[in-house]
């Protein structure tokens, strides 16, 4: 890197300070305190891309102090010199792995100034976006409850993938079925009696994992084929993990386990191979322009893995700090594009403890899926049955475990989620009387019990425009030729009654289940009411009276 990387010759007494991202550019200023003339003060408006990203290497390498014009925006600056250590050129006599340890030394110094939010995570929000169709969801599933088996016509473990509208399978295999066929009957059987040992090491981490890569990645791409730098600390932050912090001849950051375990996870990722025999995908028709809804078959890896970047150790060893990655096809068609199906996963699904709350995770996800695959029809208040909901956490009514205790497990799970904002609320369904249950037999009729569960207001407001990329065109009418007649003002006990029934119950803080309840009519003829339905007369009065 040299001067031509920055429109301004840098010296070490220059400040540099980040102003943000504008439009596509990055926003600088630079100050060059001068005692007897003052500050000379440059402002820089650089192209989003390659340029900035050299221009920051370019700062750090010419000694000039870099910071932030906002703590807001620290994160932001992190992110620009860890993606800059991504991509170094080499320098004069530095080597290109010599900047990348400078530019990620200088992003760890800037760490230190300040707690950072995990790049995955939406801030404002406390949400993910994480890739919504049915074989995505259904390996998770698989992922975090070992649910590889034993196939016949295959030597590796194989967990099905029908959810949906997708119809396929996982294996956990290193190879292709087309180098398999190179290989002898010998190595195969190696190779899968390694896969066997994976399997035994599954577990909700390696969902985490999945999720948190998988949000990084529709984060900061631009084209499917984009290869992106995820950092290893991000990973682990996104689960709730806090580093260690330096001193007393101690080494900060996080601990050696932490580390292994996550690269254990990484590995089980990388091995994972989707076989998708028939999925539904969004293509945009080249003459038309018109979006079409086609079957397709689709073979790849879930993410392909490459290009290990970090510092080294005296030892001679990497302290591996980033990798880069990519979608394959099975995924990257429903990230970007017309076909993007993705979804809103709270954070807390992925802090949720592995060992202790699992069922608090596994809900949080199954949910998550639920509320976008109902968001077209506005279905934010739904109906499951127990048994449902114990499948999808992997809870068995037959198992040993004495029926009180399951009950009393998904409750406290539901409760938790409740408490944590990843619901609005859950009850038991119309019909449900405690005081009517048998003494003798009664874990079966709770199974078939139905259990009504609310999104928090923050995914219907998230949900409430979204953009519908994977449903089919509406077929377009002719224009009417007759003038649009005006609509009539709502007059009377009709005015403004949606808006004031729900200002009035978010300002209560309660469910629209609860204000149903209160008010005397069901929960979703609130949900109606609050979406513009005009109720009856005597229903609007009851709501007035209601609203006080």
């Amino acid at each position: 890197m040299t001067q031509s990387d920055s429109p301004i010759p840098l010296r070490p007494e220059h400040r540099v300070t980040f102003d943000g991202l504008v439009e596509e550019e990055t926003r600088w200023t630079v100050i060059l305190p001068d005692p007897e003339e003052g500050p000379g003060v440059a402002e820089l408006r650089l192209p989003q891309g390659v340029r900035s990203l050299r221009f920051v290497a370019y700062t750090i390498l010419a000694g000039a102090s870099l910071s932030t014009s906002s703590p807001k925006l620290l994160p932001h600056l992190v992110d620009l010199l860890r993606e800059a250590a991504l991509y170094p050129a080499e320098t004069g006599e530095l080597k290109a792995e010599t900047v990348a340890d400078l530019l990620l030394t200088a992003a760890k110094a800037l760490e230190d100034q300040g707690s950072l939010e995990s790049p995955a995570e939406r801030p404002e929000a406390g949400y993910l976006l994480v890739p919504s169709p049915g074989h995505y969801v259904a390996l998770q599933r698989a992922l975090a409850t070992k649910d590889f088996e034993r196939v016949e016509g295959s030597a590796f473990p194989r967990a099905s993938l029908n959810r949906g509208e997708a119809r396929g399978y996982a294996e956990l295999r290193p190879i292709t079925p087309q180098h398999e066929s190179l290989m002898s009957p010998g190595e195969i059987d190696a190779l899968a009696q390694r896969m066997w040992q994976q399997r035994e090491e599954l577990s909700d981490q390696d969902a985490d994992t999945l999720d948190t890569i998988s949000s990084l990645w529709i984060a900061r791409a631009r084209s499917a084929s984009d290869r992106v730098g995820v950092y290893i600390n991000d990973l682990l932050k996104a689960r709730g993990l806090k580093p260690k912090k330096a001193g007393n001849l101690r080494r900060g950051g996080f601990e050696q386990e932490q580390r292994t375990g996550l690269w254990r996870c990484l590995l089980h990722l990388q091995d994972l191979w989707i076989d998708i025999a028939e999925a539904t995908v969004v293509e945009k028709d080249q003459l038309s322009g018109r979006r079409q809804r086609k079957t397709r078959t689709l073979q790849s890896r879930a993410f392909v893995l490459t290009d290990r970047i970090g510092q080294k150790r005296l030892d001679g060893t990497m302290d591996v700090e980033a990798i880069l990655v990519t979608p394959g096809e099975a995924f990257g068609r429903f990230l970007l594009g017309p076909g993007r199906q993705v979804a809103l996963l709270s954070s807390k699904a992925l802090k949720y403890d592995p060992m202790r709350q699992k069922v608090e995770k596994r809900l949080a996800r199954y949910l998550s899926w639920q509320w976008r695959i109902g968001a077209k029809r506005a279905e934010f208040v739904r109906r499951y049955k127990v048994q449902t909901l114990l499948q999808e956490v992997d809870l068995d009514p037959s198992g040993p475990q004495p029926p009180s205790r399951l009950r009393s497990r998904l409750e406290k799970a539901l409760d938790q989620l409740q408490g944590d904002r990843v619901i609005a609320g859950w009850q038991y369904g119309e019909g449900w009387r405690e005081d009517s249950l048998p003494r003798q037999g009664w874990l079966d009729v709770w199974c078939e019990a139905h259990v009504v569960v609310e999104a928090p207001e923050a995914i219907r407001t998230a949900y409430q425009n979204l953009d519908q990329l994977a449903a089919p065109p509406s077929p377009q009418k002719p224009p009417s030729k007759k003038l649009p007649k005006k609509p009539k003002a709502e007059k009377g006990i009709y005015k403004d009654l949606a808006k004031h029934l729900k200002q009035r119950r978010l300002e209560l803080g309660i469910t629209q289940m609860v204000a149903a309840e209160q008010i005397g009519i069901s929960q979703g003829y609130v949900a109606q009411i609050e979406r513009g339905r005009k109720p009856s007369e005597e229903v609007a009065r009851t709501v007035l009276e209601w609203l006080g």
